[in-house]
């Protein structure tokens, strides 16, 4: 990982017991719209995937009573918070509805750091790559049954609730 950097030593109790990283390129030259385009009811769309890539770490951590069970730091905009399944959008709707749609497994806590050094609202799909990102993670929880275009059509979904 470029910018993610493994949690620093302490308490071996309080350590994850697994840290799972996840990349996608933002994207350029956005010919013919983009996948939440969802009004269209047919054609093509032609980008050119470059980097900075989006960053993506999940430390996973056994479930404990004295933990939330999701934790979301958004590294790009200085929020760090907990969140619970099923529980109405917060702070970033779309990272919250990737956990709705794709969700860890009940047993584990999560938490969820993201960056990218694109900055936020420069039309370079960073929104779109980092629900790629956690979604290629999420699934390596579950030992990654998705392929590539299950995972394009997820990141859709997300788009679109």
């Amino acid at each position: 990982m470029n910018h993610l950097a493994t949690p620093q030593p302490r308490n071996p109790a309080t350590l994850p017991f697994r840290i799972l990283n996840a990349i996608a390129p933002t994207r350029i030259c956005d010919n013919g719209g983009w996948t939440d385009t969802w009004f269209a009811e047919y054609g093509s769309i032609f980008n050119i995937a470059v980097s900075p890539y989006c960053e993506v770490q999940l430390c996973v951590f056994p479930r404990r009573d004295d933990r939330p069970r999701i934790v979301i730091n958004a590294e790009n905009y200085s929020d760090r918070y907990s969140r619970e399944l099923g529980q109405p959008w917060q702070k970033h709707p779309l990272i919250e509805a990737t956990l709705e749609i794709l969700p860890p497994p009940a047993d584990i806590a999560l938490e969820i750091s993201l960056f990218s050094t694109m900055p936020p609202g420069a039309s370079t799909g960073t929104s779109a790559a980092i629900t790629v990102a956690l979604l290629g993670a999420l699934d390596r929880l579950t030992e990654g049954q998705l392929g590539k275009a299950e995972i394009a059509l997820l990141a859709q979904q997300v788009e679109t609730v």
